[in-house]
């Protein structure tokens, strides 16, 4: 059962880390913060003002007890605001904030008036930030809050959830609206509210209309999103529609925000992209306050800078070096569940969307290396069982050339002495077409065995349709006996899978009547069109396609494919520009930024077969080879000795039944 920690001394310990002002004030009703007041009336702002106002006439020497309990208890809520999220916390959910989301909830409160906060997925920052609104409106119920989200559907659950939590929370009744105000789920007044005509607390969509309405604090919550910032125009647009943001904020007046606050706008978000927008915002004035999901290191710290939580900091001077790479939030989300997650999404992408740096180095920003892929000579027809990789400098492959960076050189495919070779579980074949122009068609074709896939071919060539093309891709099919071959349908309409289908049959026709004269067994490629998806640009579609099968190491590459690569290469013109043909500098020069490669064919290709075996890259390899060698071992019995038939469905022996297998194994005399 997580530990439940007490609001007013966390922040108390966190003020004396971080430098931030006295609450001993606060700290002194700690007691009485802990729970609401049993028969108290709720004490709305308005009516505060109005109990002090009488207070000053009517009891000079203070409040009845009674009174003066309820004071303390809704002053102590009304002046911290971690107080409040504490005391919401454990109304919705039973538990405390942790740590961390409480240094969160005080960057809001102190943090500067235009403010980009950065926390990972699943911190619940967005629960925070509402809470930060309502809590807003509980100080001042005649402030505008407004919440902006990439689309208007996921700003108006944001506000509907608002609504709900101050019709629900007893700390809260004093705001619940009246029968004649607005209330809906686009948006909603507060009781003391006076008539305007923006409502309390509203929600817009960042593409949507925004002139005409005021607000003295803006919400943008995650208006970057993996639709609208993956192109320069997405990204562009949304840079331009947050300016409108000036436009909306109240200016600020002391009679009516009162001496404790100012209009502001506090963007929440997670990159998306290491071109984000939060990057220019500081450009513009705004601060910016990270909360990475692992403790960081020494050179992330220094690249991260002024950014970085001050809590993270205080953190880890206070237990040291240890906590490095573990969480920050470790009863929430485990060391074990970080690592699930950074092989999921792979390593780039966990740096961007959790550990929140998108001032990424060369090491990370060329995510796909040479050396967390495998290599060895391929049987087009069979593969080993088990496969390992080794990173050790004793099983590189120096002999192949190695388009990366300093330090990735291929690895040699490990192979356990006397593993089986067997048939691949299916051959999948892709082709990416192309034009006339400058641009490859290429073939990959690929097995799969156990979770693993083994790149067995690589084609490609210039010229688009023609028919030496369809008929080199025909040929490949028929060798490798590849079962399905998947054509991109976006160059041509599916014409290029037109043309190809007859060429492929009529191969397999002359294929065919020589295995029946020699009695072999027949074959046939069925050929289907694709269609890649054009819902994000081409370069963060092929990492998240290969980034990670690559980075858990379950792609072996044919030795042929790599010397190919090189060859093909080097025929071609133009010795200064040659190279970027290549797939092997395709492959490690690949960023998440648009156009970042001049020719992206090959790298395309493998992308293409590599994502036909989606659906068995997530399962475990080891028990895959062993289930399927038990199977194997299953069929060797039936076919030696027949159907067990001494054993019911569950595998337990059958009273008065014999076991056949049993019987011929018992040694006969001679």
């Amino acid at each position: 059962m997580p530990k439940l920690i007490d609001p007013l001394k966390a922040l108390q310990e966190d003020r004396e880390a971080t430098g931030g002002t006295s609450s001993a004030e606060v700290t002194g009703a700690r007691k009485k913060t802990a729970r609401r007041p049993a028969n108290a009336k709720v004490v709305g702002p308005a009516q505060q003002r109005h109990l002090d106002s009488t207070t000053s006439h009517t009891h000079p020497g203070g409040l009845p007890d009674e009174q003066s309990e309820e004071a303390r208890y809704m002053a102590a809520i009304l002046a911290d605001f971690r107080v409040f999220l504490t005391l919401a916390w454990r109304f919705l959910l039973g538990n405390d904030p942790n740590e961390a989301q409480l240094a969160l909830a005080y960057r809001l409160q102190h943090g500067p008036e235009r403010d980009v906060i950065m926390a990972f997925r699943g911190f619940s920052k967005s629960w925070i930030a509402a809470l930060f609104g309502i809590w807003l409106l509980l100080n001042n119920p005649q402030l505008k809050v407004m919440v902006v989200s990439a689309s208007s559907k996921r700003a108006v659950a944001t506000v509907n959830w608002c609504l709900q939590v101050i019709m629900t929370m007893p700390e809260l009744e004093s705001l619940r609206p009246k029968a004649h105000q607005r209330q809906s789920s686009q948006g909603f007044d507060v009781g003391p509210a006076l008539p305007e005509q923006s409502p309390s607390f509203f929600a817009l969509g960042i593409t949507g209309q925004q002139a005409g309405w005021r607000a003295d604090f803006i919400l943008p919550d995650d208006v970057e999103s993996d639709q609208n910032s993956l192109t320069v125009d997405g990204r562009e647009k949304i840079s331009e529609a947050v300016k409108e943001f000036d436009a909306i904020l109240k200016p600020y007046a002391p009679e009516v925000h009162g001496a404790n606050f100012k209009p502001s706008v506090k963007f929440l978000g997670t990159p998306h992209d290491a071109a984000s927008l939060y990057n220019e915002l500081p450009k513009r004035g705004y601060g910016v306050f990270i909360m990475p999901a692992r403790y960081p290191d020494a050179a992330q710290i220094k690249r991260y800078g002024d950014r970085l939580a001050k809590w993270v900091l205080a953190q880890l001077a206070k237990h040291g070096p240890g906590l490095v790479g573990r969480s920050i939030m470790p009863l929430r989300f485990t060391d074990e569940d970080f690592a699930k997650r950074e092989l999921a999404v792979g390593k780039s992408e966990f740096q961007l969307q959790f550990m929140l740096d998108t001032s990424l180095s060369d090491k990370d920003k060329y995510p796909l290396k040479v050396r967390d892929l495998m290599v060895m000579s391929l049987d087009p027809r069979l593969g080993p069982e088990t496969v390992f990789w080794s990173g050790e400098p004793a099983h590189r492959d120096s002999t192949l050339p190695a388009h990366g960076f300093d330090g990735d050189y291929w690895q040699k495919a490990q192979v356990e002495e006397g593993t089986a070779r067997v048939p691949y579980s299916r051959i999948v074949g892709h082709v990416d077409p192309s034009g006339r122009g400058t641009d490859e068609t290429t073939l990959w074709i690929a097995g799969e065995l156990n979770g693993f896939v083994f790149l067995l071919h690589m084609w490609a060539g210039m010229g688009g349709s023609t028919p030496a093309n369809l008929q080199a891709i025909a040929k490949c099919c028929v060798r490798y006996r590849v079962n399905t071959l998947n054509v991109e349908e976006n160059f041509g309409s599916g014409m290029f899978a037109q043309l190809l289908r007859p060429v492929i049959e009529k191969e397999w026709e002359r294929a065919n009547k020589a295995a029946r004269a020699a009695r072999k067994e027949e074959g046939g490629t069925a050929v289907e069109d694709v269609k890649a998806t054009n819902q994000m640009n081409k370069e963060r579609r092929i990492l998240e396609v290969l980034e990670p099968p690559c980075q858990a190491h379950r792609i072996i590459v044919n030795r042929s494919i790599i010397e190919y690569d090189e060859e093909s290469v080097r025929a071609m013109e133009g010795v200064d520009t040659r190279h970027r043909y290549g797939w092997g500098y395709q492959l490690t020069h690949l960023t998440r930024e648009k156009d970042c490669l001049h020719h992206d064919d090959r790298i395309d290709g493998m992308a293409g077969v590599v994502g036909a075996f989606a659906d068995v890259l997530g399962v475990d390899p080891q028990m895959m080879a062993t289930r399927a060698s038990e199977e194997r071992q299953d069929e060797e019995w039936e076919r030696l000795f027949g159907p067990d038939d001494g054993e019911d469905e569950n595998g337990l022996p059958i009273m008065g039944r014999s076991d056949r297998r049993a019987v011929g194994l018992k040694p006969t005399a001679r």
